[in-house]
Formats: structure tokens, C-alpha cells, sequence
């Protein structure tokens, strides 16, 4: 029995032949033409559908039983996978695609309202993207995408991804660095306020973090030689050169110590780091060690607090807590079903899978799931 194949579609007269019993012939930019089927395409679309009834100017010829043109102005690629779609040709579809080409996939599929007939193409492209690292110029175009296409899972990742990956110290540079080439029309595809909540977390999550290791040293600092000599710390050789009140020995070190690591990891001061994605920030904080603290030459230790620190370990779960302070938001609860989507002013951090969100049937359970639009961080 012959195995059964899908060729690509020919190409003839410099027309695309996506179906060469085609009734219709689609005018696109760049000179390209598309022979395709309008039964096909008026079957997964009623915007095609409408276009093709006998009261619009291409329906009367075919009606007439004659062949049509009709012109377009949609990006080129998108279109004709569209119609590869359609016309069930899902093999001679992109077998992958950049953010971009998938963006302005789905920005077309929403124009002609065919998504339920796009869904299972998309769903294995957002399958095939997840599996590899995403670039960081894409997690816009994607996290649109997703929303447009209706990918919840594909969503929460972008949804972490943008937190995450972008960077910048302020909302415009933010903006810059994953929204690249996305233009005003086409970000109003998402809820009002979403891409402004997203850095807000973002900027959250950093300042939770850099809080953090700045506590660290206030034990440090605080551990000062009392009256009557350094009864905590080291001792000295010389105790006549310290007087009261100076921070220990053992303390001096130490904030060295801690201070020379995040410097040679490029973390400090504080406000470099800021510049930096949160993704970068955490990588480095995972070579961030500390050694024990030297013996001085002649010198006694007298544990004291900041000698019982482990500060690999505090950095360690800081880290942690940063790594999981976000995990995407729900896609069900920005746009529940139903609705004509929602805009939104900013989302709690905090409220992960809270009571009551069950009740939008939600696909994705582990994310963050919109308890009250407008909550402040």
C-alpha cells in the first residue's frame, strides 16, 4: 500500500496552488498569490464565509460560477499559513516559527475568527517553542500570541518569562528589551495594564531580593566592641588600639567578605545589579560563596552571631525565594470565559491559587490567578 504524503503546494504562474481546484485567488503583498478553496475556507471562518456570499462583490462571481480575486493586504507568511491550515495542509505549514511569525499567526487567526480551526496547529507550536530557551526579544511577541490563541499554559510561561528576562531600571527600558518591534495597535490585543503589572512584579521581586542581602549585614554592623574590651568576636593582640563601640574583627571580615563576592560576581553596588534581568541576577547568586572565616595569628574566637551565620545559606534560600516568588499569571482569569477581556491596574504577588478562582474553571492551576483587578503590590 502506498504510503500516503503531503506535497508541498505547487507553485504555478507564480501562484501558490494551496488548492489547484480552487474557486479564488487572494492578492497579497510582495506580488504574492494564493489559489485557494472558499468552501474550505468559509467552512473554518465567518468572516470568509461572509465575504463570500452573494451580496458582496466576490460572492456574486462565484455564485456566477466564475473564479475570483480578491486582495489583501496581511502579511504574506501568515496568510498563507492560515490557508495551509484551512485546507487541512498542516504539513506544508512552519514547522517552527520566531515569536514574531507566531504573533502575526495569531493576530491574522483573530482577524478571520478561526481560531477553534487554528487551535490544534498552535497548541503544537507553543509545544515545540517551550522546549528550548526562549529568546529574549520573543517573550512579548509570545506572551500575545499565547493570549490571542488561547494557550494557558503557553501564556503562564510567557507570563514568567517576562518577569523574569527582561530587563531594564524602568518601565520604558523594560518595554524596549521584550517588546521589540510590537507596535501600539497590535499590543492593544492585551488587556489594558497587563504589560505594566508584569514590570511592577518584576520590580517587586528585585527589591525583595536586594532588600534582603542588605539585611544580611545588619547583623554584621551591629556587632560592636562592648565596655571592658571585645568581649564577642575575635580577640586582639593589641586591644588598646580598639576602643568601644568599633564594629569586631570578625565582623569587619566578614562584610568584606560578603561585599568582595557580590562584587566579583558583578552584583554590587546594588544599582548595577539592578540593570540586570532577574534571570541574569540569579544565576550569579548561585556561585556566590563565602569561606570560613580566617584564623588570626595569635588570636582566640568567642563565637558571636555573625560567626554562626551561615551566609551561603542565607543568599542560598534569598535566591530560592526570588526564583519562586513568580510563577506566571492564569490565563483564564484575565479573560474568563465569556468575557470581552478586562483591564487591570496591578495584581497582588501573593495570591496564588486563592478560594473562589475554581469558579473560572481555570486550565492552569499552578500560576497566579487574579483575585481582585486593580489590587495593589
Amino acid at each position: 500500500m502506498e504510503k500516503s504524503s503531503s506535497a508541498e503546494p505547487q507553485v504555478t504562474n507564480s501562484i501558490i496552488e494551496i488548492d489547484p481546484d480552487g474557486d479564488v485567488v487572494f492578492l497579497l503583498p510582495d506580488d504574492c498569490r494564493i489559489r485557494v478553496s472558499s468552501k474550505a475556507l468559509s467552512l473554518a471562518s465567518p468572516v470568509f464565509k461572509a465575504m463570500f456570499r452573494s451580496n458582496f462583490a466576490e460572492g456574486s462571481k462565484l455564485q456566477l460560477g466564475e473564479p475570483c480575486q480578491v486582495e489583501f493586504d496581511d502579511d504574506v507568511k501568515a496568510m498563507t499559513t492560515l490557508c495551509n491550515i484551512l485546507h487541512h495542509r498542516n504539513r506544508n505549514a512552519p514547522g517552527t516559527h520566531t515569536g514574531l511569525s507566531l504573533m502575526q499567526l495569531a493576530i491574522i487567526t483573530d482577524k478571520y475568527d478561526c481560531l477553534e480551526a487554528v487551535s490544534h496547529y498552535s497548541s503544537l507550536s507553543f509545544i515545540n517553542l517551550l522546549k528550548s530557551k526562549i529568546v529574549e526579544s520573543d517573550v512579548g511577541s509570545l506572551l500575545l500570541a499565547a493570549f490571542v490563541l488561547d494557550e494557558p499554559i503557553a501564556f503562564q510561561r510567557m507570563s514568567k518569562e517576562l518577569v523574569y528576562a527582561s530587563r531594564g531600571t524602568d518601565v520604558s527600558e523594560v518595554f524596549g528589551s521584550v517588546l521589540l518591534g510590537i507596535d501600539n495597535a497590535t499590543m492593544a490585543f492585551l488587556p489594558q495594564g497587563l504589560i505594566e503589572s508584569h514590570v511592577k512584579l518584576q520590580f517587586t521581586i528585585r527589591r525583595r531580593l536586594h532588600e534582603g542581602l542588605e539585611t544580611l549585614l545588619v547583623p554584621l554592623l551591629s556587632n560592636r566592641i562592648p565596655a571592658g574590651g571585645p568581649a564577642r568576636g575575635r580577640s586582639y593582640n593589641n586591644s588598646s588600639s580598639h576602643k568601644q563601640g568599633d564594629i569586631s574583627e570578625c565582623s569587619c571580615t566578614r562584610i568584606t567578605m560578603f561585599l568582595h563576592q557580590l562584587v566579583q560576581l558583578g552584583l554590587y553596588p546594588l544599582t548595577i545589579a539592578a540593570s540586570m534581568s532577574l534571570d541574569t541576577t540569579l544565576v550569579k547568586l548561585k556561585s556566590f560563596r563565602m569561606f570560613e572565616m580566617p584564623e588570626g595569628v595569635g588570636g582566640t574566637i568567642s563565637p558571636c552571631p555573625s560567626c554562626e551565620m551561615d551566609f551561603n545559606e542565607a543568599v542560598a534560600k534569598l535566591r530560592r525565594d526570588a526564583e519562586g516568588a513568580f510563577k506566571g499569571f492564569c490565563l483564564d482569569c484575565i479573560q474568563p470565559s465569556g468575557s470581552e477581556g478586562t483591564g487591570f491596574e496591578g495584581f497582588s504577588l501573593d495570591c496564588i491559587q486563592p478560594p473562589g478562582c475554581e469558579g473560572f474553571g481555570c486550565r492552569v492551576k499552578d500560576a497566579i490567578h487574579v483575585v481582585q483587578p486593580g489590587l495593589p503590590l
